[in-house]
């Protein structure tokens, strides 16, 4: 575009140009130089700038609603610009492209604990079926058909939870400490009535799902009151989620790991060993007794989202 862009501000036109005004930085300037020497407005046509979503991105940025910008990357436009050597202005613009030590620091503290918590969650559930196995290949299989039954729960309360996370963040970040305020215990009653309906919609699919498994009919029978266990307590297990979340999105950390996995390892892990190793419980008794103490946990977590100890803006903070 550079040449007749030039020809067109020689005669006193305005020119709005198409993207790519010019294909090096000189004759960008040069265009420039020329429309002002010329007394008229040359713009590139960036629409983005004048879009009113786009402003209205930018205004929730201002408040603060997401926290701080600090890095800002496109994929596509990185692998284009830094490969193949393409483009030699990018040349060396990474090389004092470094994220400060104090950051890393702030990054670590915050996302190790989630990691450990993963891992020592995951650690746990493997041993819970552990111990479940102990009451013979048939628990087995009826676990791993109650997990694909109760799968659809859990992907409902996961869901919900990472929402309410993003909606307490968002709140969080912007400052709003009252409003998230106001909208935790919401948010967590419609996760609950959503829990509520679910768990009605797996009591009734428990004697149907396990019917298309190739299996004997104790141990349907056996995954089918597997999942209506699960049924009973699918409410107190989605609260806790609600509280799981919402304690990380004010960036407690800290408090997840002992709310989760440490929970987890405090009470669920050995009530299953003892129960599994010390007892002639039947399977359907010792699950009931283990996912019992999501009521506990409920409670917990109740506790502490009603002290507010998850309102702080980790951005400022």
């Amino acid at each position: 575009h550079y040449e007749w862009t030039l020809k067109a501000l020689r005669k006193g036109k305005h020119v709005l140009c198409e993207k790519p005004l010019a294909p090096t930085a000189q004759e960008a300037e040069e265009m420039f130089r020329v429309a002002k020497e010329n007394g008229v407005h040359l713009m590139e046509a960036f629409a983005y700038q004048h879009s009113p979503l786009v402003q209205a991105v930018r205004d929730e940025i201002d408040r603060g609603a997401i926290g701080e910008v600090r890095y800002v990357e496109a994929a596509l436009i990185l692998l284009f610009t830094h490969g193949g050597g393409r483009c030699e202005y990018a040349a060396g613009v990474l090389k004092n492209f470094r994220i400060p030590g104090a950051l890393m620091k702030r990054i670590a503290v915050k996302s190790l604990p989630l990691l450990c918590n993963e891992f020592f969650w995951s650690l746990s559930q493997t041993v819970l079926t552990q111990c479940y196995s102990l009451r013979g290949l048939s628990a087995v299989a009826a676990l791993n058909i109650n997990s694909v039954i109760t799968m659809f729960c859990g992907v409902v309360t996961m869901s919900l939870g990472n929402c309410v996370g993003v909606i307490l963040g968002n709140e969080l970040g912007a400052g709003d400490f009252e409003r998230a305020r106001a909208d935790c215990p919401r948010l967590a009653a419609l996760t609950v009535t959503t829990a509520l309906m679910t768990s009605v919609a797996l009591f009734l699919v428990a004697p149907l799902v396990p019917r298309l498994y190739n299996t004997t009919d104790a141990i349907r029978d056996m995954a089918t009151h597997l999942a209506m266990i699960a049924a009973v307590f699918e409410p107190f297990l989605a609260y806790t989620n609600t509280a799981y979340f919402a304690l990380r999105s004010g960036g407690r950390t800290e408090i997840t790991v002992i709310f989760d996995s440490a929970f987890s390892w405090a009470f669920m892990v050995p009530l299953a060993w003892i129960l599994s190793r010390k007892t002639t419980l039947p399977l359907l008794a010792i699950y009931a007794c283990v996912c019992s103490t999501d009521v506990i946990k409920a409670v917990f977590g109740g506790v502490l989202l009603k002290k507010g100890v998850w309102i702080r803006n980790i951005v400022t903070e």
